[in-house]
């Protein structure tokens, strides 16, 4: 692979259940190369690719990241939006 952007995140499978265009935006961003069911935990771990993501040495772990999601309603709609970025 070219890039050696690499990183991890994890995502409850909650917010999976309840915000799927949320999660559908977040794997917009990202290729995944590896995606694992943490039943004790009830969450998604994930190993991708992305630009948002910091190189990664050969033969060194990639970091994890946190996800840091911001919900806003609009007064006039009440529709629901979401901001997210890696943290």
């Amino acid at each position: 692979m070219k890039s050696k952007r690499f990183g991890k995140f994890i995502i409850d499978w909650k917010v999976i259940d309840e915000n799927p265009g949320l999660v559908q935006s977040i794997m917009a961003e990202c290729i995944i190369i590896r995606a694992e069911a943490m039943y004790e935990s009830e969450t998604m771990e994930y190993t991708a690719i992305s630009d948002h993501f910091v190189e990664v040495r050969k033969g060194h772990t990639p970091m994890t990241y946190g996800i840091e999601v911001q919900k806003y309603t609009s007064p006039h709609t009440d529709k629901v939006s979401f901001n997210w970025h890696f943290t």
